[in-house]
C-alpha cells in the first residue's frame, strides 16, 4: 500500500515490477515513480523521532514480512575475478613503505653526506627517514541501500548484486568491518534493516540475498535523511581510523504525511557529514542521475556491465 496525492492509502500492485520477465524487458531503463505529491516544499522538514524507527535485524533471523517471492538470482552471480583485483589491490597498497629526505625520524645512513654541504639551508638537515604503515586495511565502511519503490526492478537488482560483490571482496576476504543497511518507511514509520553488521567475520551470499530480497518485497516510501542519519550515527561508533559510507540510490527521497521539504533536508544531512570529515561519504546513483544533487563524490551506472569497473574505481579512490 502507498498514500495517493490526497492522503489516502491505495492499493498497489509491484508484481510486475519484479518478475524476471520484466528484468529482462527493461534492462537498461530503470523504473520512475512521481513522487512529487509526497513533497511539501513549502516547509522545512521535520524528521521524527529515533524512537518512532522500526529495525528489522535479518542477521537475527527477522523477517520483513512480505508476501510472495521476489528473485533477483541473475543479478548476483559473484564474479571471483573482482575479488581478485580488490585483494590484489589492497594488499599492494597495505604494505609499509619508508619515506626519505625528512627532518626528523630515524637516521638514514646514505644520506649524512648532505650534512657538510654548508650552502644548501634545509637541504642537509634531510638525513632522516621514517616508516609509513598504511591506514588502508584500518577503515569501517557501511553500504547503505535504498529500498523504496523507486528502485524497484532493476535498479533494485543492481544493488543487490553491488552488496554481495563488497561483502564477498571486503568483508568475507579481507575480513575488513563492512556493515550493509537498508532503508525505507512503512506508513509514516521510517523502517530500516540490518543485512551485516561490522563485526560479522563470515556473511554468505546465500544469507545475505535471503535478508536482501525479503526486504525487496516491502518497497515503498524513503525519507533519505532520516536513513542516512542512522547510519552515519552507528558508523561514527566505530573506533577505525577511516570511516566510509557508501549509499546506493537513485536518489529520489520522498515520505509519507507532510512533514516538510525532504529534498531539501536530505542535501543538508549530506552536507554535513561531508562539512564534519568524520566520514566519507560516497553516492553511487542506480539508473538514475539524482545523487549527483546530493553527494560530492559520486558515479552513476546505468547498467550491469558498468558495477564492476564503479565499485573497483571507488574502492581505488576512497579504501586504499
Amino acid at each position: 500500500e502507498e498514500e495517493n496525492g490526497d492522503g489516502e492509502i491505495e492499493s498497489v500492485d509491484y508484481s510486475d515490477f519484479i518478475n524476471d520477465k520484466h528484468h529482462e524487458r527493461n534492462e537498461g531503463k530503470g523504473h520512475h515513480v512521481n513522487y512529487d505529491p509526497y513533497r511539501d516544499y513549502n516547509k522545512p522538514y521535520m524528521p521524527p523521532s529515533f524512537s518512532a524507527y522500526k529495525t528489522i535485524d535479518f542477521t537475527k533471523g527477522e523477517s520483513a514480512g512480505g508476501e510472495g517471492h521476489t528473485s533477483y538470482q541473475h543479478y548476483y552471480n559473484y564474479n571471483e575475478q573482482f575479488g581478485n583485483r580488490v585483494r590484489q589491490l589492497l594488499q599492494v597498497r597495505d604494505r609499509a613503505r619508508w619515506e626519505y629526505a625528512r627532518k626528523s625520524g630515524q637516521m638514514h645512513r646514505p644520506a649524512l653526506h648532505r650534512v657538510v654541504i654548508k650552502d644548501a639551508p634545509g637541504f642537509n638537515q634531510r638525513i632522516f627517514k621514517k616508516k609509513i604503515v598504511s591506514d588502508t586495511l584500518n577503515t569501517a565502511i557501511t553500504v547503505l541501500i535504498d529500498s523504496s519503490g523507486s528502485m524497484s526492478g532493476d535498479k533494485y537488482g543492481h544493488a543487490i548484486a553491488a552488496a554481495c560483490m563488497l561483502n564477498e571482496s571486503l568483508g568475507n576476504t579481507l575480513h575488513m568491518p563492512i556493515e550493509i543497511l537498508g532503508f525505507t518507511e512503512w506508513g509514516e514509520t521510517p523502517v530500516n534493516f540490518i543485512h551485516r553488521k561490522h563485526n560479522d567475520r563470515l556473511v554468505s551470499k546465500e544469507k545475505l540475498v535471503v535478508g536482501l530480497e525479503d526486504a525487496g518485497r516491502r518497497l515503498l516510501n524513503n525519507a533519505d535523511g532520516d536513513s542516512i542519519l542512522w547510519a552515519y550515527d552507528r558508523l561514527c561508533q566505530r573506533k577505525e581510523k577511516r570511516k566510509l559510507l557508501i549509499v546506493i540510490s537513485d536518489g529520489s527521497p520522498a515520505y509519507s504525511g507532510t512533514r516538510g521539504d525532504i529534498v531539501k533536508y536530505t542535501k543538508d544531512v549530506v552536507a554535513r557529514i561531508q562539512d564534519e570529515r568524520k566520514v566519507e561519504v560516497y553516492g553511487i546513483g542506480v539508473m538514475d542521475s539524482n545523487v549527483r544533487m546530493f553527494y560530492k563524490d559520486n558515479c552513476v551506472i546505468h547498467s550491469s556491465s558498468e558495477l564492476e569497473p564503479a565499485l573497483l574505481n571507488l574502492i581505488e579512490r576512497k579504501v586504499v
